[in-house]
């Protein structure tokens, strides 16, 4: 690393050189996700503002990339035959009371081009979904897991389109992965953060094909094996259930970490195995054992050179990331490239196989 790369400081000029050019902007995530990491070895000050920035944008970098109008980017992204997708109005029932959640959720901008209603209960939302069409129903926090499920499995039979988000007071191993089982969307337990709630309405609200993304072969609670459709829906639906299901004996931060590089291997495995083919699966697999909690991911591709990652950021230093942002820009690739960087500060241990088409990530417990 350069003399001159180590401290906060650096850093953050280089985000804020990233955030001056538009088709840099979806990575600033990433440099957060960083700085975050390094945080912990001692070398970066991190603040409660980088591990919000973590939490909050670091799942929704591709959403940005994806709704990022190219047309309007400059020189060798200029084509005048990418236009930014159009958006259309949707529809999202609230189930129970308007409180000070739903409130909130109601108020983010990143609904307010969308018409959100509440409804009494779980029997007004059955008979507001039988007199109109709606896209997105969200659970009130006093509705039961069992009827959560319940009405989960009825609109996949009746209302297959309609994207069900629960919000539950506490949820176990168990239960999150009868969630997975019945094609609920997402789940969130207390602490509720309105934000995130809200991000993830809308990406449902834009993700038309999202069944059977998450097919589950094993949901102990030692061995979760897991076929994952290759869409980027499905990475921040699997994402948001892995949070759910992340082992509580380890500390708040470490936890964010662990999760942003399992979402970034997750990520690489669907873009560089899959080419983000939706016809193509991830197996990912998730153990855990008294001393350690295991991720697997297999995908279908030939596999790669880990020495020939031009495209990869090879080290903290900012010349590297700005290097890094400017090959996979000019290669067509999503706004990242730090999914190795980041596992490697996260992981006590990262193997690879021979085609390195399939990589362990090892956490030991404490």
């Amino acid at each position: 690393m350069g003399s001159d790369g180590g401290g906060p400081v650096a850093w953050r000029e280089v985000l804020s050189h990233l955030l001056a050019i538009d088709e840099f902007r979806p990575m600033s995530s990433q440099i957060r996700v960083e700085i975050r990491a390094r945080s912990h070895q001692g070398s970066v000050r991190s603040t409660d503002e980088d591990h919000d920035l973590v939490v909050r944008l670091g799942r929704h970098q591709d959403t940005l990339m994806t709704s990022l109008p190219r047309g309007d980017l400059p020189g060798r992204f200029d084509d005048p035959d990418i236009t930014a997708p159009e958006i259309h109005m949707g529809r999202v029932l609230m189930i129970g009371r308007s409180d000070a959640l739903f409130d909130e959720v109601r108020r983010r901008a990143e609904l307010r081009e969308h018409d959100v209603r509440n409804c009494a209960g779980l029997v007004d939302a059955l008979r507001h979904l039988r007199q109109q069409s709606w896209d997105v129903l969200l659970t009130d926090p006093d509705t039961t897991i069992g009827d959560s499920l319940a009405v989960a499995g009825e609109l996949s039979l009746l209302h297959p389109s309609v994207r069900i988000i629960a919000l539950w007071p506490a949820a176990t191993h168990e239960e999150i992965v009868a969630a997975m089982r019945a094609d609920v969307f997402a789940c969130f337990t207390d602490p509720f953060d309105a934000a995130e709630i809200a991000d993830m309405v809308r990406a449902a609200l834009r993700a038309p094909d999202w069944r059977d993304g998450i097919e589950v072969v094993s949901g102990l609670p030692h061995w979760l094996t897991l076929r994952v459709a290759c869409h980027l829906i499905t990475a921040d639906r699997l994402t948001r259930f892995m949070s759910e299901l992340q082992e509580s004996a380890i500390p708040d931060e470490e936890r964010d970490l662990l999760i942003a590089a399992f979402r970034e291997l997750l990520l690489n495995a669907m873009e560089h195995g899959a080419g983000f083919d939706p016809h193509k699966v991830i197996e990912v697999t998730a153990a855990k054992t008294a001393r350690a909690i295991v991720y697997h991911f297999k995908d279908p591709g030939p596999g790669f050179d880990p020495e020939d990652l031009k495209h990869a950021a090879r080290s903290e230093d900012p010349d590297h990331v700005l290097a890094s942002a400017i090959e996979r820009a000019e290669i067509g690739l999503r706004p990242g490239g730090f999914g190795m960087l980041i596992a490697r500060h996260v992981a006590d241990e990262l193997v690879y196989n021979e085609r390195s088409n399939e990589v362990l990530l090892i956490k030991h417990l404490s």
